[in-house]
């Protein structure tokens, strides 16, 4: 009888779970935790996804094949599934009893539990939100939101919505749109150029919303110009900007000029070429055919006043071979801007900036030309002359005295005393006469320690700017 009962077990395990290994249950101390995407569902057929999730006593996944079983207070379930690595999803889905529905899932003795509410369809109620909630002459697009929920406000979702309007089209064509399965919400977008109303119907319920379309407001016409005192030939810059359409966009601009000069576009320039006072008219048109009022502006056109040349050099008794800084910043231009220098130093050379160095080679008396020109063209002239001497040598001097810090054989030196007549001083070079090395600086005062008392000839050698050098030789007694 045994082996008979074993036979039949074999068999109902093939017939059941077909040629895989038959499934097992939980271990007495696994868990069983049921999670669903949706806690509120609707009558006649709305869906939840459950997940079922298994652990082991260790808190690891339970083992795969074991076999869990569900029952439902109300909508249904399949019967059991299988885990693999520990989980599985079923989809529960509703009936037509509202109430709450009581779902548990079994393996062995593991027991997980959950509730879902399930309300009557016919409770929906359908708010509607659009955004803008009206348009502009033009027409353009409104969002249109429709939320669906109960009277409690628990959102109904995945639930068909049907979209319909007395004039314009929506994006969404194809009826109906599928709530979102979150927030219970469908969303559509209506185009339309004139006022509209909006009916969304759901569950047996409906709402309308209407969207007003204003009508058309004229542009208005503004612009700028500049240079605002122009001379003749020059360049008039033109600009419509700052013309405005509250409620569409400009697509025309139309300029006019009191010499019958024309042009279109939101920016244009036009020179001029006699003086006078010039008349401009500016009218705007919007996308949908209104016109602006013409606003008219006067602007004058001069002759160019030629710029002035001036410029000063330094030094103003420079020597052969020192560096003359030439600079023409004074030279001015009353209304514009002097845009190039040009310099001829009177010995073959010349250089073009506002500011420019040049030095001689030889002595002697040189006239220098500055040349300038302004942004019209207009240039200006003037000159100067320079006399270009011999370089005088430096003259070479210093005191001496004992240091005031303790040590016995340091002296400070200061060849402050030392300087030049035309030009100026740019290395100290000493040698001590003690046999140390000589010391060439920048500076007039420096430091030294002699190794013994006695008298020394203490040599100074400055130089100028043009390398001419000058010297002294001091006896200095060491005490």
């Amino acid at each position: 009888m045994k082996q008979i009962l074993a036979s039949l077990s074999i068999l109902l395990a093939i017939i059941l779970f077909g040629c895989h290994d038959v499934p097992t249950v939980a271990d007495k101390d696994s868990t069983i935790v049921l999670a669903s995407n949706r806690s509120f569902l609707r009558t006649g057929g709305d869906t939840a996804q459950i997940t079922v999730t298994g652990y082991s006593g260790n808190g690891e996944p339970i083992r795969d094949g074991t076999l869990v079983t569900f029952t439902t207070s109300l909508g249904s379930l399949p019967p059991s599934v299988e885990l693999r690595d520990g989980r599985a999803i079923v989809t529960f889905v509703s009936g037509n009893q509202r109430g709450e529905a009581n779902i548990k899932a079994r393996s062995g003795i593991a027991v997980g539990e959950l509730s879902i509410d399930i309300e009557y369809s016919t409770q929906a109620k359908i708010t509607l939100k659009a955004t803008p909630t009206s348009l502009p002459a033009a027409g353009g697009p409104v969002t249109i939101k429709a939320e669906v929920a109960d009277n409690k406000g628990n959102p109904f979702t995945h639930i068909p919505v049907s979209f319909e309007t007395t004039t314009g089209t929506f994006e969404k064509p194809q009826n109906p749109i599928y709530t979102d399965d979150y927030q219970g919400i469908a969303i559509n977008v209506l185009r339309t150029k004139a006022t509209a109303d909006v009916t969304v119907s759901s569950l047996g319920q409906s709402a309308t919303i209407t969207i007003e379309v204003s009508e058309n407001t004229p542009p208005t016409a503004s612009f700028t110009y500049w240079p605002l005192s122009p001379k003749v030939g020059d360049q008039v810059n033109f600009d419509a900007s700052a013309s405005t359409d509250t409620d569409g966009k400009i697509v025309q601009y139309s300029w006019s000029f009191n010499d019958g000069y024309k042009d279109g576009g939101c920016k244009i320039h036009r020179s001029c070429s006699t003086s006078g006072e010039y008349e401009v008219s500016l009218q705007v048109k919007d996308n949908l055919g209104a016109v602006s009022a013409v606003v008219t502006k006067t602007f004058s056109v001069v002759e160019n006043e030629a710029p002035v040349a001036s410029f000063d050099f330094f030094p103003t008794n420079p020597t052969v071979n020192a560096e003359i800084r030439f600079d023409a910043s004074s030279s001015t231009d009353s209304d514009g801007w002097i845009k190039k220098w040009e310099w001829d130093f009177g010995d073959g050379t010349n250089r073009d900036g506002e500011v420019v160095t040049h030095s001689y080679d030889h002595a002697g008396t040189f006239q220098i030309h500055l040349t300038v020109t302004d942004n019209d063209g207009q240039t200006d002239e003037t000159a100067q002359t320079v006399t270009v001497g011999v370089n005088q040598a430096p003259i070479a001097s210093y005191t001496y005295f004992k240091s005031t810090d303790g040590q016995p054989l340091k002296y400070d030196f200061d060849a402050g005393s030392s300087y030049d007549s035309d030009g100026y001083i740019v290395s100290y070079a000493w040698d001590f006469g003690d046999g140390s090395a000589p010391l060439t600086i920048s500076t007039t005062t420096v430091t030294h320690i002699f190794p013994e008392k006695k008298t020394y000839k203490i040599r100074l050698v400055v130089t100028d700017n043009l390398g001419s050098k000058g010297e002294v030789l001091k006896d200095v007694v060491v005490e």
